[in-house]
């Protein structure tokens, strides 16, 4: 049994609580019908078995107040209105101390817990003669993001991670989680006419179109960044330590116009060549540019080459 690298003891204890974990994912066939403390509650006692597993039990133990700051995570508070909460200022009243636990327990050993046992659970589905419900699919991006919604959970990513307007929005999303591809086409057309007439308040719509703007304008910046490809021949004395993903340095030669040299972080000469075109190549300026090696060779020689990707930065 394989489940997302996790080791065989880890594996083994898994599969021999099997029974009791589809079980549990199984009462989530109830999720739309339950209120806020159920969803959590299920969650939470996923979570002290997740906890119990090598691979994924917290260098400390759980504190006590786990349950409150689940529940209060799940419900899109922020570390900071949470540790005001008498609930969890028992344990700390520390923003920064508290979003370090659920950095730890939600944001990395619960989903990859979670995510490893439904992917086994849902190997056996033939054998247990029965179908886990699609909202189990969510629960470890419920736990990393806070939101309890797995409608949310789809629309976050469209919103600058703005969890609350995430929750304000999902109750009125004329689609289901089960179709996260129209969840996401909705978000990103929905006119601010439509979620009037749907009852946000002006303020709620104009956070929208920002958020949505601001999704909008990183997916432009990243499809139009400029990249280009070359192959060089370094130098005799550089380094077989220099190997693809390493980082480097393209710099002009300032006397030598169509001149560069390609470079080492710590500054050692790689390689010299010239280029010469009508116009100065874009990566000529170097803090534009991300250069790494994406592929290295022995030409037979002393000599190596290097192929380049860079990319604007």
């Amino acid at each position: 049994m394989y489940l997302l690298g996790m080791t065989l003891s880890a594996c083994r204890q898994i599969e021999s609580a099997k029974d009791v974990l589809f079980a549990l994912f199984a009462e989530a066939e109830s999720w739309g019908d339950w209120n806020h403390g159920q969803k959590a509650n299920l969650l939470l006692r996923l979570s002290a078995f997740v906890f119990t597993v090598r691979d994924t039990s917290p260098d400390a133990s759980v504190p006590e107040e786990w349950p409150a700051i689940l529940t209060l995570w799940l419900s899109g508070m922020g570390s900071s209105d949470m540790v005001r909460e008498e609930s969890v200022a028992s344990l700390t009243r520390s923003p920064s101390e508290l979003s370090l636990l659920i950095e730890d327990l939600c944001g990395y050993r619960l989903p990859w817990g979670l995510n490893s046992i439904l992917v086994h659970l849902k190997s056996l589905e033939s054998e247990m003669g029965k179908t886990l419900p699609p909202v189990c699919s969510f629960f470890s991006g419920m736990v990393k993001y806070g939101l309890s919604d797995p409608v949310a959970v789809c629309l976050l990513p469209y919103l600058d991670q703005e969890r609350t307007l995430a929750l304000t929005l999902a109750p009125i999303c004329p689609h289901g989680f089960e179709r996260p591809d129209e969840v996401a086409r909705w978000i990103l057309s929905v006119t601010p006419e439509w979620l009037a007439e749907a009852g946000l308040e002006p303020g709620v719509v104009t956070q929208v179109l920002n958020a949505r703007s601001w999704h909008r304008s990183a997916e432009r910046s990243e499809r139009s960044r400029r990249n280009a490809h070359l192959k060089i021949l370094a130098a005799a004395e550089v380094p077989d330590t220099l190997e693809a993903g390493h980082k480097v340095l393209v710099v002009a030669d300032a006397t030598l116009p169509g001149t560069f040299d390609v470079r080492t972080l710590q500054g050692a000469v790689v390689s010299r060549f010239t280029h010469q075109t009508a116009e100065t190549p874009w990566w000529a300026d170097p803090h534009i540019v991300d250069a790494e090696v994406t592929w290295a060779h022995d030409d037979g020689s002393e000599n190596r080459i290097l192929a380049l990707n860079m990319v604007e930065s």
